[in-house]
């Protein structure tokens, strides 16, 4: 029966991931990817238009499954502040179970080019969304949260800051979660959250 493509597209993926944590997005070739799946590379041009295609696809995975975890972290019964603090706790733990991969793909994703910032800032906006809509800020009844609409540049500000703290963190060899003190207090005072 085989793999079907989907299954080719995974292998490709979690062989692309293991070759950046390796090497760097910048020196990994098709060819260490289609060795480490096993894989022909015509079964990667299959899959994939190019390597930053499949950069792109393992970028949006990494970035959507973040998204997701922090989501499941946070309990919409809890107080706004506690909500906050859960989502930024996640979030380190995420990063800290694959800061190699995490780092090379903030940091190496621009150079594809404008998919690869748009990837980016895709990510970016995902997180400010998720700030603004499980948060609940927007809805709160206490008048003193700051309420938050869509449009508002607060959580893309936070977000991005939060993103060059953590690749400042990576570089430096510094503890992710030693981040989180600094990053809840920086959220609890941007947003009013006491």
């Amino acid at each position: 029966m085989g793999l079907t493509a989907d299954g080719h597209k995974e292998r490709l993926l979690v062989a692309l991931a293991d070759a950046i944590r390796d090497k760097g997005l910048r020196d990994v070739q098709i060819s260490d990817v289609v060795a480490r799946a096993g894989a022909s590379r015509r079964t990667f041009y299959r899959c994939f238009a190019d390597k930053d295609a499949a950069v792109i696809a393992l970028a949006e995975r990494v970035f959507g499954q973040s998204v997701e975890y922090v989501a499941s972290a946070i309990d919409p019964a809890r107080p706004p502040a506690d909500q906050c603090d859960s989502a930024i706790d996640a979030f380190f733990e995420y990063v800290a179970a694959d800061p190699r991969l995490i780092y090379a793909i903030r940091t190496e994703l621009p150079i594809i080019g404008v998919a690869g910032l748009r990837a980016q800032r895709d990510s970016v906006l995902e997180f400010a969304t998720l700030l603004i809509d499980r948060l609940n800020l927007s809805e709160s009844a206490d008048p003193r949260i700051r309420r938050l609409r869509p449009d508002d540049p607060l959580p893309v500000m936070l977000i991005s800051g939060l993103d060059g703290a953590l690749t400042q963190a990576i570089e430096r060899g510094t503890p992710i979660r030693e981040l989180a003190p600094s990053a809840k207090a920086l959220f609890r005072a941007a947003l009013a959250l006491g």
